[in-house]
């Protein structure tokens, strides 16, 4: 097939947004380390009617741990990290809640997300300040955070993780977070409107995010940054479309920025691509996660990939290494990762014989025989899933924990459960319009689940 068209990339651009009521998003393809084809669509902010064009800066969200990921291993190039040992032997002040998981939590482990640390706080209440110490102060608290299970013993997805491997940047680097990325990635890529400070994108086209509102216009999100302790997990991170293909651009050729600079080892390069973990939602993300990207190995050329979502807005970027080509997604409307299966499915594998995993077909409503085994509470810090049986169905109740249940107006409610497999399902999130997989997992003696997987993370059951 040949390469796509700015026209073609316009026309599926538009048609996936107007189904979707995404207000605003752009779409940029490449191949070759050249663009072939670029797109915008809708608004930056549908509050004042700014356009998105081709230089709106939109947040990255999350794929800005690959960024992160991406530094990390520019030290181990240089011999100041070992991968493989604990992290308590840089940060000699870290320290968990479980003793053991202290002494023994490595480097790869926390960017292949097997830490097994309960920790997705992002200073949503800026306790750790502004300052150039809110890292130290994060990882600091980190004392109180407990565990999911032993390190390396299950994937689950950690924001935790990453901020304290920015703090781990800060110690080997000696200076801030932000330096470092902007010395060791962005300047010598020549990165000049990929920011991590709200100050810093003012005098640009910026993209605000969204929140979803089912059966009406979504409607403008209040908050725009994360506090600055969220940085290396991806919060803040903002870029325009060609600059996130520029970052791709450097996984696709071996680590080279286009002027020669050699900013990362060929042998990183393929690490940060191989698989470490397997992932138990490889229609969302992917079946396997490497050093930072997640992997699509099940068919197909292998994809290289991450998806970030932030307050009202969803990136993506997926490499193909096997055909040089890299396409990148950004919106504003937050939980759209779905929409990028669309994209995929009628773009990116036609193109490039790809094979996008669709959403898992189900097979009815959930009413397994055995279904007492799956019946209890769920739980890790911030959130608890309660399974229950309700009028011979699986029902799965949604519940914020912590200062996010305080904020949330309404009492949550069962939500009915469809079958995907023996262990898997189909649980509905109203608020995006869409379905999310449940997969229980690691039986015990007595057959019963001792976790759920959901979203991503792994919650250990309570009762």
């Amino acid at each position: 097939m040949k390469n796509p068209t700015s026209e073609q990339a316009a026309e599926l651009l538009s048609k996936v947004c107007s189904k979707r009521n995404i207000p605003g998003a752009s779409l940029g393809v490449m191949i070759d380390g050249e663009i072939v084809a670029q797109a915008t669509f809708g608004l930056a902010h549908a509050g004042t009617g700014l356009p998105v064009s081709e230089d709106t800066i939109f947040h990255a969200g999350s794929v800005g741990k690959v960024y992160t990921a991406t530094v990390v291993m520019t030290f181990v190039d240089e011999g100041k990290l070992d991968l493989d040992a604990p992290v308590k032997s840089y940060i000699k002040d870290f320290e968990l809640a479980d003793s053991r998981a202290t002494e023994s939590v490595t480097i790869r482990q926390l960017l292949t997300h097997t830490s097994d640390i309960d920790g997705d706080a992002l200073d949503e209440e800026g306790k750790y300040g502004r300052g150039d110490d809110c890292l130290e102060r994060y990882v600091a608290d980190m004392k109180n955070l407990p565990m999911i299970a032993e390190p390396g013993n299950l994937w689950s997805y950690c924001n935790s993780g990453y901020l304290l491997l920015g703090r781990l940047i800060e110690v080997v680097a000696g200076t801030t977070f932000e330096n470092a990325m902007f010395q060791r990635l962005f300047q010598p890529l020549g990165l000049s409107k990929t920011f991590y400070f709200p100050e810093q994108v003012l005098p640009y086209s910026v993209a605000v995010g969204h929140l979803p509102n089912p059966g009406g216009t979504p409607t403008v999100s209040p908050v725009w940054a994360f506090n600055r302790a969220a940085h290396p997990a991806g919060g803040n991170l903002s870029t325009t479309m060609a600059e996130f293909l520029a970052f791709g651009r450097l996984h696709l050729d071996g680590g080279v920025a286009p002027d020669g600079t050699r900013i990362l080892s060929e042998e990183s390069v393929r690490a940060m691509q191989t698989p470490a973990a397997a992932c138990p939602e490889p229609e969302l993300l992917g079946d396997q996660w490497g050093l930072g990207w997640f992997l699509r190995t099940q068919a197909g050329p292998t994809i290289v990939a991450h998806d970030g979502n932030t307050f009202g807005q969803t990136a993506g970027l997926r490499l193909v290494p096997d055909r040089n080509a890299a396409v990148g997604i950004m919106t504003n409307l937050g939980g759209q990762n779905y929409a990028f299966m669309d994209i995929a499915h009628e773009l990116i594998d036609p193109w490039l014989d790809t094979k996008t995993p669709g959403k898992p077909k189900t097979s009815g409503p959930a009413s397994p025989g055995d279904a007492d085994r799956f019946l209890g509470v769920y739980e890790k810090l911030g959130s608890r899933i309660r399974v229950s049986f309700k009028d011979g169905v699986l029902h799965a109740t949604l519940e914020p924990t912590g200062a996010q249940a305080q904020m949330q107006e309404t009492k949550p409610k069962p939500r009915s459960l469809q079958t995907v497999s023996e262990d898997r399902f189909l649980v509905p999130i109203e608020e995006i319009g869409e379905e999310m997989p449940l997969t229980f997992l690691r039986p015990d003696a007595t057959n019963k689940p001792q976790y759920v997987h959901m979203g991503g993370r792994a919650f250990p059951r309570v009762e």
